[in-house]
């Protein structure tokens, strides 16, 4: 698991950081992930976090978890959560769960951030 920032924002500057998911998100990985948000968080405090599924084969809803604690701990932080470039196996957990009315979910990029063309 890796994560690209798109935005070289400093801790506390607004921006877009992104994390890439792996290609099974489950159980087995769901709390190494979870850490990594924690991380990315604490680190640079962005405006928007951005769940990258266009890795991901299969999404479960043990790994759909992910996605509420995400919730939870950008809180704080004033931060949005939004999934990009979702395929059809992840969308379809994310619908059955609701979660697409929690978090913004794209099946592309999703929408441009403050400084960026359109799509």
């Amino acid at each position: 698991m890796h994560f690209l920032k798109r935005h070289d924002a400093p801790a506390g500057d607004s921006g877009r950081v992104v994390l890439r998911l792996p290609g099974e998100v489950t159980h087995r990985n769901t709390e190494r992930v979870c850490v990594k948000v924690r991380a990315l968080l604490r680190t640079y405090r962005p405006e928007v976090l951005e769940f990258d599924l266009r890795d991901v084969t299969h999404l479960s809803r043990e790994g759909a978890a992910v996605f509420f604690r995400a919730l939870f701990m950008a809180r704080p932080y004033g931060t949005r959560i939004i999934a990009t470039h979702a395929g059809s196996q992840p969308l379809g957990t994310l619908r059955k769960l609701g979660l697409d009315r929690l978090v913004d979910v794209y099946t592309g990029s999703g929408p441009p951030t403050s400084g960026e063309g359109g799509q």
